[in-house]
């Protein structure tokens, strides 16, 4: 379906369109713009946003991020009032998630993952408002002179944006080694 809708808005943008003008055609282009289109969201970047940072590019990228900008505010178009990705479905649940008479007020853990994505991590900052307490558990390497430290590092950055984004919205922290 989203590759279907993907395809739509680049045949209507075909003139539009200058870096990905003949790519639109081709077979798998528009599976390839889902999964970017994916990133930008899971990453909490709008189509404006990605306007603005082409305008701030030079060359081939410039093209390339002005293109996906315009493909994006298509689907999202197609998507609008009728459909749901699964980055909308999850932006939907954190926001739905503190009005959630079951969530509210109880005592959260959540393990399982190696890394907490952008929207992974707002569905958790929702839950930290609603509840008072949430556990989230992350395995990284903490001793600096591990030889091992290297294979740590995403996780690592994963779990430091996740404490950013709590301290920024105003969610307490605490955390256990």
């Amino acid at each position: 379906g989203r590759v279907m809708l993907m395809q739509r808005a680049a045949a209507k943008l075909a003139g539009a369109l200058s870096y990905y003008r003949g790519a639109a055609e081709r077979t798998g282009f528009a599976e390839r713009a889902v999964c970017q289109v994916a990133r930008f969201k899971q990453a909490g970047q709008t189509c404006e946003d990605i306007r603005q940072l082409a305008g701030r590019q030079n060359g081939a990228l410039a093209g390339k991020l002005r293109d996906l900008a315009l493909l994006y505010e298509a689907y999202e178009r197609s998507l609008s009032g009728r459909y749901l990705d699964g980055e909308d479905e999850e932006r939907e649940a954190a926001a739905r998630v503190a009005r959630a008479p079951k969530v509210r007020g109880s005592l959260i853990w959540f393990y399982g993952f190696d890394l907490y994505s952008p929207s992974l991590s707002r569905a958790l900052i929702a839950l930290g408002r609603a509840c008072p307490v949430v556990t989230a558990a992350l395995v990284v390497e903490n001793d600096p002179a591990a030889p091992d430290r290297a294979v740590y590092q995403s996780a690592k950055k994963s779990l430091d944006r996740l404490l950013r984004l709590a301290r920024n919205e105003g969610v307490a922290v605490g955390q256990a080694r």
